[in-house]
C-alpha cells in the first residue's frame, strides 16, 4: 500500500465515523464507565469519533498529512503499528492519569503521536531539516502549555462546553518520541551481519 493510500484510509475513518448517527457513535466514544465495565473496543474507536463536523474535518486533514509523511519517510508498516498500538495506549493513559475525564473523542492525540514519530525519523534521516523540526517541536510544546493553561480557545472546532484534551496531546507526543527512538531504518532491519574472517590456523 502506498503512502497516499494509507493516509487516505486513516483520514477516511474519521469521515466515516462523522456520518454515523449518535446512537452508533455513543458505543464508540471514550466513556470511562463503559471501558471499566469491559467495553475495551472504545480504546481504539474513540479516536475516530468527533464532537462536530469542524472537529472531524480538522483532525482528518492533519491526520492525513502526518500519516503521509511517516509512510513516505518510514513505512506503511510503521504507520499501521503506530496507529494500532498508539490508540489504546493514549486511551489507557487518559484512563489512568486523568480520572476526572469521563468522555473523550478525537484523533488529535494520534495526530501528535504520528507527527512526533515522523519528526524523529526525519531528524535522523534528513539533517538539513533539523532547524525546522526544532521550531515545530518548540511550537507544539508551547501550544500544549497554552492548552493546559486554558488561555487559548479551541478555534471553534469544539462545541461549547467541550474542552481541549491536552493530556491526550501530551501522551501522543511522549509515545511518538518513544516510537521514533525505537524505530529502525529499513536497511537496519534487513542488513545481514558481516561474516568474520576465518581465524588463521596455527600449527
Amino acid at each position: 500500500m502506498s503512502a497516499l493510500r494509507i493516509a487516505l484510509l486513516a483520514a477516511s475513518v474519521c469521515g466515516l465515523f462523522a456520518v454515523m448517527p449518535h446512537a452508533v457513535t455513543a458505543w464508540l466514544v471514550f466513556d470511562r464507565d463503559a471501558i471499566l465495565a469491559g467495553q475495551v473496543w472504545r480504546l481504539w474507536t474513540a479516536h475516530g469519533v468527533h464532537f462536530s463536523w469542524s472537529h472531524a474535518t480538522t483532525d482528518s486533514l492533519t491526520l492525513f498529512a502526518v500519516v503521509w509523511v511517516l509512510a513516505r519517510h518510514g513505512s506503511v508498516r510503521t504507520v499501521v503499528w503506530a496507529l494500532l498500538a498508539g490508540a489504546p495506549l493514549i486511551a489507557l493513559g487518559l484512563l489512568l492519569a486523568v480520572p476526572d475525564m469521563r468522555v473523550y473523542a478525537g484523533a488529535s492525540g494520534l495526530v501528535m503521536l504520528v507527527a512526533a514519530t515522523a519528526g524523529g525519523r526525519l531528524w535522523r534521516d534528513v539533517p538539513r531539516l533539523r532547524g525546522l523540526l526544532g521550531l515545530l517541536a518548540a511550537a507544539a510544546v508551547i501550544r500544549l502549555a497554552l492548552d493546559a493553561s486554558g488561555v487559548l480557545s479551541p478555534f471553534g472546532t469544539l462545541p461549547d462546553g467541550i474542552r481541549v484534551a491536552w493530556q491526550a496531546h501530551a501522551l501522543g507526543l511522549i509515545l511518538g518520541g518513544l516510537f521514533a527512538v525505537g524505530m529502525k531504518r529499513p536497511d537496519e532491519r534487513t542488513a545481514l551481519p558481516m561474516a568474520h574472517p576465518a581465524a588463521e590456523s596455527r600449527p
